[in-house]
């Protein structure tokens, strides 16, 4: 449910924000460094470090919300 709001967040956010998407299951490792143990996972980067995240299905307009709140200079 998630593939179609992060593809229009990513057109949305273009040169803004970079949708990342990791396969868990390929990458062992990068979700056990993280401690992901449910999907979805969204994890929010700001120079290399976790400013936020959160675990389950949210749509785009809910998205940007918190991207803003958690972007804010």
């Amino acid at each position: 449910m998630m593939e179609g709001e992060l593809d229009q967040l990513s057109s949305n956010l273009r040169g803004e924000v970079a949708v990342v998407r990791v396969n868990v299951d390929r990458h062992h490792d990068l979700a056990r460094h993280y401690g992901i143990s449910s999907i979805p996972r969204l994890m929010l980067f700001r120079h290399g470090q976790v400013v936020a995240d959160r675990v389950g299905y949210v749509d785009r307009q809910q998205l940007q919300q918190w991207i803003a709140s958690n972007t804010k200079n």
